[in-house]
């Protein structure tokens, strides 16, 4: 994986080097628009910004007022890249540029996103020409290619998805004006299935829902197909991430139609199917991956690359809408997967001495220890992490960034007071198939400083049912353990409910005589806070009292009609009294504290 970072960072520098000798064109000196084949620009309003693996956006105004926003998300660039906004003030002879309402060319010409970025135009027209259709397309600087793409009304602002560059064009044309212009040879089946949709789109929901069936019965399926055969093949592809993203985009093709006035059922179970073999993919991915991690020293290319097949899978199911917990692919469940075959820690050392006032560098160091090999220290800088360092007691200069080779990361704070608290989180990196390093979802946390009290959280159950009665409880506490043993409750919510039921006797007037009815005696309470009672001498330990309200009902739950027996209701403050049975420790202090068979609150 050390080969894959150095990757990153000669695609870097090729980035640079191909941006120095591209721009987005010439401008006359007097600062006037400056012609680009048949288009021209307005080159004084050309905005540029560098956006990195994380993300970020870029936007120019036009001298009409019209604003173009470019948003990039995570992992749709590997490396650092200078873009560039130039509004267009006119087209030219290039297609369809009489209905023009709004144009951008964008920098690098031909640079592109390994996931689509979005391009937002504020104070463009959003009115549509009789017998027209708003659409758009991405044409590339000499108008040789050209493909359509859908636009979207959200707000008052227009909005397109861009896979690469140059010229992005939102326009008004009819159906046959779009199909005189014929379509090129395009490979990517997302931008495939983009600009079959607007040459076959007529804003009629019947046709329009047939029209999808066939892309997805003509290009989803296909895909899906061959990737299944795939499934157990190890480590990540552009093939994998191409076909979860063709799911994700004739989903919101899918989404557009409904919003059309188009029904979703007249799709069959399409959505429904492909949803799920499309999580089958990936899930199988994480899978495969696992096993691979979990395979037995030494420590080779087998378990760092299967680390990184099941995170990388994880990634891309959360970039196309697929991390959802009935695939089994949302955070938390390949997360604690994965925790079985390795996990985050951060390596022990001194904290910096703090000053109000003072500036001083705080350094962190991480590593992944695989859980079949607890010494992995000569692992270091295989994959690298994204950290982020918070504090409510001081500023940071630098609060996330990626560690460096050695696994560290260094930033500067300073603290407001005398002894601050930092809270440090790691989150391995995983690469995707353009090389580009995203944080998974495998990651750990640290405290620097700050007082050494442990905050400890968890939720404590019970439930019991029996013949006559049943019992319920779930409490939410959050408690603070000082160095001295004493205790602070921070937060306490929850509920009780406990049914008792019961023959008892009552009075039947019109037989002159007792029967016997079933009665119920029904408490419900919640809980809203909570509080310590110190140690005593008849209390050898700190207990907590929760405190709420409770409601007690008794009633009749069979019986005779002119039974006696009647309904009624007492409310009474709740105080409710657990103890914790011990505490567990580490070589960092208290683990958590146990409540018998309630449960346990565990170390944040």
């Amino acid at each position: 994986m050390r080969t894959v970072r150095s990757m990153l960072a000669a695609a870097g520098a090729a980035v640079a080097l191909a941006l120095s000798a591209c721009g987005g064109g010439e401008g006359v000196p007097d600062g006037a628009a400056a012609p680009s084949g048949l288009v021209l620009l307005d080159t004084a309003r050309t905005v540029r910004a560098i956006i990195g693996t994380a993300g970020g956006t870029v936007s120019a105004t036009a001298a009409d007022g019209r604003v173009y926003t470019l948003s990039v998300p995570a992992g749709a660039l590997a490396a650092n890249t200078e873009i560039t906004a130039t509004p267009v003030i006119s087209m030219g002879g290039a297609p369809l540029s009489a209905g023009v309402k709004g144009a951008v060319r964008f920098g690098p010409s031909g640079l592109g996103f390994g996931h689509a970025a979005t391009l937002r135009i504020e104070g463009a027209a959003t009115t549509v020409t009789t017998g027209k259709r708003r659409l758009g397309y991405v044409r590339s600087d000499d108008g040789t290619a050209l493909e359509f793409v859908l636009v979207e009304l959200v707000g008052n602002a227009l909005e397109i998805r861009v896979s690469h560059f140059s010229d992005v064009v939102v326009t008004d044309a009819s159906p046959d004006e779009v199909n005189a212009i014929p379509p090129a040879p395009i490979s990517d089946p997302v931008l495939a299935m983009r600009d079959a949709a607007v040459r076959g789109f007529r804003d009629n929901p019947d046709d329009d829902m047939a029209m999808l069936a066939q892309l997805h019965d003509q290009m989803l399926l296909p895909l899906l197909t061959r990737a299944e055969a795939l499934v157990n093949v190890p480590f990540p592809d552009s093939f994998h991430e191409s076909v979860a993203a063709t799911f994700a985009e004739w989903v919101r093709l899918v989404d557009i139609v409904i919003g059309f006035g188009g029904r979703a059922d007249r799709l069959g179970d399409r959505m429904a199917q492909s949803r799920a073999r499309a999580g089958g993919i990936l899930r199988g991915q994480v899978e495969v991956g696992r096993t691979a991690c979990l395979a037995p020293p030494p420590i080779t290319t087998v378990q760092i690359f299967g680390l990184n097949n099941a995170l990388w899978a994880q990634k891309v199911a959360q970039l196309n809408g697929l991390d959802a917990a009935d695939l089994g692919l949302d955070a938390d469940t390949v997360a604690r997967r994965m925790n079985d075959c390795a996990r985050v820690a951060f390596v022990p050392r001194p904290a910096p001495t703090f000053e109000v006032g003072r500036p001083v560098s705080l350094d962190s160091r991480l590593e992944l220890i695989y859980a079949g090999a607890p010494n992995t220290s000569g692992l270091t800088g295989l994959f690298g992490f994204d950290v982020t360092v918070s504090s409510g007691d001081a500023a940071v200069a630098s609060p996330q960034g990626t560690s460096n080779n050695q696994d560290e990361y260094t930033t500067v704070v300073t603290p407001r007071v005398a002894n601050p608290l930092f809270d440090v989180r790691g989150c391995l990196l995983t690469f995707l198939s353009n090389f580009a390093s995203v944080p998974s979802v495998m990651c750990g946390t640290h405290t620097v400083g700050g007082s050494t009290a442990i905050v400890l959280s968890g939720e404590l159950r019970f439930s019991e049912v029996s013949a006559d009665s049943t019992q319920s409880l779930m409490y939410r506490l959050r408690v603070r353990l000082e160095a001295d043993g004493s205790l602070t409750v921070l937060e306490a919510t929850g509920q009780e409910s406990i049914q008792l039921t019961f023959r008892t006797q009552c009075f039947k007037a019109s037989e002159n005589r007792n029967v016997e009815v079933t009665t119920f005696e029904t408490t419900t309470a919640t809980v809203t806070s909570g509080r310590i009672v110190p140690a005593s001498p008849g209390n050898l330990s700190p207990i907590i009292e929760l405190l709420g309200s409770r409601v007690t009902s008794l009633g009749r739950l069979s019986g005779l009609p002119d039974c006696s027996v009647v309904t009624s209701e007492d409310r009474r403050e709740l105080v409710r009294v657990i103890g914790p049975t011990r505490i567990e420790r580490d070589e960092r202090g208290p683990t958590a504290i146990v409540f018998g068979a309630l449960g346990r609150l565990v170390r944040e």
